[in-house]
């Protein structure tokens, strides 16, 4: 039975909120990892 979704092009992917967060994220690894890790410290408090 075929799948009732449409599937999106990549481009539309990449253009969207999910790719330009990934792009951030790994243009910036070291300043995403220190907010996540703070972030997840503040929490613990």
């Amino acid at each position: 039975m075929p799948s009732m979704r449409k599937t999106k092009p990549s481009e539309e992917i990449e253009n969207g909120m999910w790719g330009k967060l990934t792009r951030w994220v790994m243009r910036r690894p070291l300043e995403f990892a220190v907010t996540i890790v703070l972030a997840l410290l503040a929490l613990t408090q």
